[in-house]
């Protein structure tokens, strides 16, 4: 089996690009209630690499973005603490986050377990204000 290459900067921003590209698809599609589960595992997993990406564009290593796991509310006070992003966390962060984190309810729901998303339609465009100054920012092409 092929070793996979180590995660970079360029890796962590492509992701968040297509996962909030295919966020942006669902919402254009009409995606509401029925659909907030996939919503919510592509803002959460957007976010995480948005998140890290920024971290390694302040110099963390692979291994210490890593580190993190999933969390991203200590990602987001992580970058936060670089002037990367604000030092708050929006609420519609925290939404995501709660949910994206241990116990994983976006991917492992419980069947007593309801999620919601406030104003998900705006999920992309609140996205969108975290990724384009990554890119903007990046030695890539994207």
């Amino acid at each position: 089996m092929p070793k996979v290459k180590e995660s970079s900067e360029q890796s962590f921003l492509t992701v968040a690009i297509d996962t909030r590209n295919g966020l942006q698809y669902l919402v254009d599609a009409g995606a509401g209630s029925h659909t907030i589960y996939s919503m919510g595992i592509l803002a959460g997993f957007c976010l995480e690499m948005a998140l890290k990406a920024s971290l390694m564009q302040s110099g963390y290593s692979v291994r210490k973005v890593r580190s993190y796991g999933h969390n991203i509310e200590s990602l987001w006070k992580e970058a936060a603490i670089n002037s990367q992003i604000n030092d708050e966390i929006p609420d519609w962060a925290q939404c995501i986050a709660k949910h994206h984190d241990q116990p994983y309810q976006y991917r492992y729901p419980g069947h007593q377990v309801g999620v919601g998303i406030k104003d998900p339609e705006k999920l992309p465009g609140e996205l969108e204000k975290i990724i384009r100054p990554l890119i903007l920012k990046s030695e890539y092409l994207f």
